[in-house]
């Protein structure tokens, strides 16, 4: 009850001693900055001074005294020199953009003047303008857009050529096409067409069966089977349309006994349906 308590007394923290104190200029491979604070354990503690995050706010860093180095000061001499020379900047730019002044370019010499007639891989056309670097710029003649819309061209002075007319003036014929021609030879009159074997009404024999002709046309005939040769529904019966390699004259009425033939085969016929 009365012992010695069973706690370890705690070992103070000890003090890492650095080479930097607070308000030092130090740099780190982020950047420069000037020292806030340096804890027991060495870490030094300073904001960058050129990085800047959202809303203005600054980065703080928390780096061991290995990171960091002492930043070299310039001589107040240099620092008001950086400043003049800063300010003589400032006021040169400011200068230039109230009037508007722009460097000089230097003016290309151009083989060609305004209104010249040139001529170029794209076509041909007149000079409109020529620039200071020596740009060409012609609309062509022979290229038209949309909605009428002519082709601007702003080519270099080496691609573009004085025209002589020649691109505009058709090459002449070959010396072959300037003999008299020799007339061509009347054309031969085509046969004139067979008239259709068969008429319109008349009555012929198909592989499908008879039929009466509806139609005679240039390419083929409208055939109408007979209704006791092919019957649909409702008492529809088949129109085909068929060459007339496909028509024969009807073979006459058959009767029961007679030897036949059809797209199916031979035989004999057992019955007939129908007086047709």
């Amino acid at each position: 009850m009365g012992g010695k308590s069973s706690k370890s007394k705690q070992t103070p923290e000890k003090k890492v001693s650095t080479p930097f104190k607070v308000g030092d200029n130090v740099t780190s491979i982020y950047g420069n900055g000037v020292v806030e604070e340096i804890r027991h354990d060495g870490t030094i503690i300073f904001i960058l001074n050129n990085w800047e995050l959202a809303y203005n706010s600054k980065v703080t860093c928390y780096l061991n005294v290995d990171a960091v180095k002492l930043a070299a000061v310039k001589p107040a001499a240099v620092k008001e020199a950086a400043v003049k020379l800063t300010d003589a900047q400032e006021h040169a730019q400011e200068h230039a953009q109230e009037h508007d002044q722009e460097p000089a370019v230097e003016v290309v010499s151009s083989p060609f003047k305004v209104g010249e007639k040139v001529k170029s891989i794209y076509g041909s056309g007149i000079v409109e303008e020529i620039r200071n670097d020596g740009t060409v710029i012609f609309i062509l003649n022979n290229w038209e857009l949309a909605y009428g819309s002519k082709v601007k061209c702003y080519l270099n002075a080496d691609a573009v050529k004085a025209n002589d007319g020649s691109a505009d003036t058709p090459p002449p014929p070959p010396a072959s096409s300037q003999a008299t021609p020799t007339p061509a030879p009347a054309p031969t009159p085509s046969p004139a067409p067979n008239p259709p074997k068969f008429g319109a009404n008349s009555f012929v024999s198909t592989p499908y069966g008879e039929g009466v002709i509806l139609e005679a046309r240039a390419s083929d005939y409208v055939v109408q089977l007979k209704r006791s040769t092919w019957e649909l529904a409702y008492g529809q019966r088949p129109t085909l349309y068929l060459s007339e390699r496909d028509l024969a004259a009807p073979t006459g009425l058959v009767r029961g006994g007679d030897k036949v033939r059809s797209i199916y085969g031979r035989g004999y016929v057992l019955s007939r349906r129908g007086p047709n």
